[in-house]
């Protein structure tokens, strides 16, 4: 979701319980990965025989107040019982402040001039998705390979999740858990990760995805090296569709 846009969404109870669920109350609540309650409500329902299924409300927000990306929890739970469930939805920013630093180069490829400025201290921000090649990338699909790449081949993927450096500096600005989750899949399959298996045991990418256990590739989306006297952050996202919030908000 934008910051310029209403989040509506319907609710209903379904109760396949061993006896009828007594008429009772519904609390609706929508609130910040901080725990602040932005939105709260009580919804009434009518007993519920075993095997029905009710709508019981409709929810409404407008986004407009939230200035910074941010995750939000959405819950609904019948009073004075255990049944409660959650969804997560991610809110970016519409417009985004101008980041300027004369200091910072902003490629889509390595070539003798990115080389030099790195040497001389420069930071580069390599956007990656287009390069690579079969022997040293893949292509990344953020649905995961079903069973495995070995009994089941020729699915055009290869991945079966991703692990991600949550606390780091780049994702100061871009709400993401430890795994992948729902605002990665807005990327599709236009990703790149790179085999990194001569690296250091000890090097962890910043975004790394999980490889088929019978490969076991150490492969990195989002990863960063020293070079020369300068700094390379490479990105295998697509980060440079503005069309795409979760893309205009990573890189960012």
């Amino acid at each position: 979701w934008e910051n310029d846009e209403v989040f509506t969404a319907k609710a209903q109870i379904s109760h396949y319980g061993q006896t009828a669920l007594k008429k009772g109350k519904v609390l609706m609540q929508i609130t910040s990965e901080g725990g602040k309650i932005l939105k709260s409500e009580n919804w009434d329902f009518e007993t519920m025989p075993v095997g029905s299924l009710k709508d019981i409300g409709n929810i409404s927000m407008n986004l407009k107040d939230l200035k910074k990306a941010q995750r939000l929890m959405i819950s609904l739970k019948v009073t004075g019982t255990r049944f409660k469930n959650e969804w997560s939805i991610w809110v970016f920013p519409k417009e985004l402040p101008a980041k300027k630093d004369k200091d910072l180069i902003i490629t889509n490829e390595i070539n003798d001039e990115t080389l030099l400025a790195l040497n001389n201290g420069k930071k580069v921000l390599l956007v990656a998705n287009n390069l690579g090649t079969e022997e040293n990338s893949v292509n990344v699909d953020y649905y995961p390979l079903y069973w495995s790449l070995t009994f089941f081949p020729g699915q055009g993927k290869t991945s079966i999740g991703m692990l991600l450096k949550d606390k780091h500096p780049a994702f100061n600005n871009f709400p993401t858990s430890f795994h992948s989750d729902w605002q990665w899949e807005k990327f599709g399959r236009n990703t790149k990760a790179f085999i990194l298996n001569d690296l250091p045991k000890t090097y962890k990418p910043i975004a790394q995805i999980v490889d088929d256990f019978h490969r076991n590739n150490k492969e990195g989306a989002i990863f960063e090296f020293k070079v020369g006297k300068g700094k390379l952050l490479v990105c295998g996202y697509d980060i440079n569709n503005k069309e795409n919030p979760v893309a205009r908000q990573l890189k960012f």
